[in-house]
């Protein structure tokens, strides 16, 4: 476990709860929000689990490419009791869907061949109660019903090896795409941490996953351990990283779109080139390793999430960091320095 959070009471919803009488236990959603862990696109990482069980007692997984079989078979945990739950005991008041942002088609990827459930699980790790709803759906449409919906949001929002590269219609990690903008339509409920990261399997993905994907999450707590991680889709191990971040309202994605830098850039839409793009967001902020290199617009754009933003919001979110740090002027400086010869489109 990460040692970040000191354990929280077993929740009296928690208390009590066995195979003989979880059937006839009447659920409280509101309840298993709160305070909650929310995973998208989860598949059976246990790593947010065994991360935060005790300090997090109820666990939210989704995954529409999991059958219960699947979940069943691969849960490694002891279970106490569980029950499949119905549309109604999630969503007793009803839910309609908000598409209005949408960047993509959600049924792109849908197998017909996995029906949708909802499995509620009760379980123990190292002797702790613990709850997990794992539901075979949408990530983004199941925010909304669940979070949105009630007006409240999880403590952390588990975003592990996310966009296309694994079948998913979004991508979670675009602050500019459709869940972000789900979760920030309400200002003051967001949750307080971002826990991001993943393995490394294509070019830039180790100094991809040394920043927050969001903005709105630019103080580092703590970096997991650096185990191997295992993909079920390749069948292997890749080493990894990740890291939670705790949101501060300083900087926003908003803020980033608006952001000019067109007076030392040739042109609004311009970034500097791979070759020239120099250190200074890791360079300041983490000193882990010797002298690392800030991660270029071109390592965004193609690492493990294939599809994230654009280059030019990549090098605005770093301006606006620098200017959070207080020293946006090295960087302007440094750009202004550059020759036209070292900018692209």
């Amino acid at each position: 476990m990460l040692s970040v959070f000191p354990d929280v009471q077993e929740p009296e919803w928690l208390t009590n709860i066995s195979q003989e009488n979880i059937s006839t236990h009447q659920i409280n959603i509101v309840n298993i929000l709160e305070n909650s862990l929310y995973y998208p696109s989860s598949g059976s990482d246990g790593l947010p689990i065994s991360s935060f069980a005790g300090p997090i007692r109820s666990f939210i997984y989704v995954d529409y490419g999991f059958t219960r079989e699947e979940l069943h078979r691969k849960f490694k945990y002891k279970i106490i009791a569980n029950r499949p739950l119905t549309k109604s005991e999630l969503i007793p008041n009803g839910w309609q869907p908000n598409w209005h942002s949408t960047d993509g088609d959600p049924s792109r990827y849908l197998n017909s061949q996995i029906q949708p459930f909802c499995e509620w699980i009760i379980f123990e790790i190292n002797g702790i109660r613990c709850s997990l709803l794992f539901l075979c759906a949408d990530g983004v449409a199941t925010y909304q019903a669940l979070y949105t919906n009630n007006r409240t949001a999880p403590k952390i929002i588990a975003l592990i090896q996310t966009g296309v590269i694994h079948g998913n219609w979004t991508n979670y990690s675009d602050p500019n795409a459709i869940l972000h903008k789900t979760i920030f339509s309400f200002d003051s409920i967001t949750p307080e941490y971002l826990f991001h990261g993943g393995y490394h399997q294509l070019l830039g993905d180790k100094l991809y996953f040394r920043q927050p994907c969001w903005p709105e999450y630019p103080e580092k707590i703590i970096s997991s351990p650096h185990n191997a991680i295992y993909d079920a889709t390749y069948e292997r191990y890749f080493t990894g990283r990740i890291v939670l971040w705790k949101y501060k309202n300083i900087l926003t994605t908003e803020l980033v779109n608006k952001t000019s830098c067109s007076l030392y850039a040739p042109s609004e839409d311009s970034v500097p080139k791979t070759k020239v793009w120099e250190n200074l967001y890791s360079q300041i902020t983490n000193k882990e390793v010797g002298k690392v290199k800030i991660p270029n617009p071109h390592m965004f754009q193609y690492g493990s999430t294939l599809r994230y933003v654009d280059k030019i919001f990549v090098l605005k979110w770093h301006l606006c960091y620098a200017e959070f740090l207080g020293i946006r002027s090295v960087l302007e400086n440094y750009l202004k320095n550059l020759k036209p010869i070292d900018w692209e489109k």
